[in-house]
């Protein structure tokens, strides 16, 4: 319900009931703990002849740290990505996967073979022959730098932010930036837990639950007056954690919270 800045004849304030304008959208980091995850500096590989380690049932990718959709939090966002393209990507279902495996050109489906995508490795069902052909089109991991950033014509005000880490986590220094296409208008760098609570509203830590071996540690930055990064600046907002080594932790993640609005409002 929104006041129209009008009044009745008596004096009584005028209200519309429609949709807001702006609308509320999260962005979740890929996890710093698991190079798996992180998809948007990604390198794309196409056609590339896996090698047979074992029995025509193992094979070995040249690359590890294989990107898996299903690890990625923010599944939602991937879509909308220039990462997913029909030359890499399948959908089955509701399942995304970041790759293809063909046999003899064949598109594999992916119940036949299961993938460690951290080594690298594809192991199928059933052994293939000697003169079996084995390809991939997929992607592996890139830096691990995390962008948020509006599309064109829109303008993100951000509210909150907040940190997730399990408690087995051995920190590395992670860099938040706030940029305007390549100047850096804001930079902090977080080293140690005292440094995200120093700056931080008070964190809570969930009791470890639904898969998760450790007790997660919630660590939020709500502020009283919103960041905006505006499309027309090329602003954005880059985490990018030292010299692109994966944290030791079951989980390390941002989360942004932010309302969308027109540039033009």
């Amino acid at each position: 319900m929104t006041f129209t800045g009008q009044a009745t004849s008596k004096g009584e304030p005028i209200f519309v009931i429609g949709n807001r304008e702006d609308s509320r959208i999260t962005k979740i980091s890929h996890d710093f703990s698991n190079k798996t995850t992180w998809w948007q500096n990604a390198n794309k590989i196409l056609g590339e002849t896996l090698v047979n380690e074992a029995a025509y049932t193992l094979y070995n990718f040249a690359h590890p740290n294989i990107i898996d959709a299903q690890m990625i939090s923010d599944r939602q966002d991937i879509y909308t990505k220039q990462l997913l393209d029909s030359t890499v990507m399948q959908k089955i279902g509701v399942r995304p996967y970041f790759h293809k495996i063909y046999k003899n050109e064949i598109l594999q489906a992916p119940s036949t073979y299961t993938i460690n995508h951290l080594l690298g490795k594809i192991t199928f069902n059933i052994p293939n022959l000697p003169t079996d052909v084995i390809k991939a089109d997929y992607y592996y991991a890139g830096s691990g730098s995390y962008i948020v950033t509006p599309p064109a014509g829109k303008k993100w005000r951000i509210y909150r932010t907040e940190v997730q880490f399990s408690k087995n986590i051995v920190l590395k220094p992670i860099s938040f930036k706030i940029m305007a296409g390549e100047y850096i208008l804001d930079e902090r760098t977080y080293f140690t837990i005292q440094d995200y609570l120093n700056h931080s509203n008070l964190g809570f830590v969930i009791p470890a639950s639904g898969g998760l071996a450790n007790d997660v540690i919630v660590i939020p930055w709500d502020y009283e007056t919103t960041i905006t990064l505006k499309s027309s600046l090329g602003m954005k907002i880059q985490t990018e954690i030292e010299n692109n080594e994966a944290m030791a932790a079951e989980i390390a993640t941002c989360t942004f919270y932010m309302f969308e609005e027109s540039e033009t409002t």
